[in-house]
């Protein structure tokens, strides 16, 4: 991976990715949001994933679809559950993505540049199975699907931050339940 020419981290979607200190969630049964901006220059690669304990991952599969998972110990089959999204997001262009886990109301909500996109309802649960070791960005557990783009920002939050539409800021500030912050384009 690289600094991009737009103050951005740029991995070429081979063997590159940053693997980051452990994220705590203070509590499992604590909502949880993601928001990025990112522009994805091919299909298939982990954009972000949150290992150890409470887990969920983000991701571009087949030709511009965007996905945000979750894993949970209460899923009696032990998948992850998925919220897709309902359109292909063009290649080398920008988009804010805001993904949330809303374990109140049992859902996993996307997000595309403001819009919410898609819902998906999950069993009464809360997350945490051991499926990667670390977090990381750009990769998935070190191996697998390498994301091929650009990521500019990144947080992680321990609440819910958008209910509705919104109009996405180019550098989102930290929240008071901000759980990691990373700005590249500084």
């Amino acid at each position: 991976f690289g600094l991009g020419q737009d103050y951005s981290l740029y991995f070429d979607g081979e063997n590159d990715g940053v693997q980051i200190d452990q994220l705590t969630i203070p509590n499992s049964d604590d909502d949880i949001s993601i928001e990025l901006w990112v522009k994805a220059n091919s299909s298939e690669g982990t954009i972000f994933v949150k290992g150890e304990g409470n887990h969920f991952i983000i991701k571009i599969v087949q030709d511009g679809i965007v996905q945000f998972g979750v894993w949970s110990t209460a899923f009696s089959d032990s998948t992850l559950r998925w919220v897709v999204s309902t359109y292909l997001i063009d290649f080398a262009k920008w988009y804010h993505i805001y993904c949330e886990f809303d374990n109140l109301n049992n859902e996993i909500r996307l997000f595309i540049n403001g819009v919410l996109n898609n819902i998906t309802e999950i069993p009464n649960q809360n997350l945490g199975v051991d499926v990667c070791q670390h977090s990381a960005i750009g990769e998935y557990c070190s191996s697998g699907t390498n994301f091929n783009g650009n990521i500019s920002f990144l947080q992680v939050m321990n609440e819910l931050k958008y209910s509705a539409t919104f109009v996405p800021d180019l550098i989102p500030s930290p929240v008071n339940s901000t759980i990691a912050y990373y700005n590249f384009n500084s």
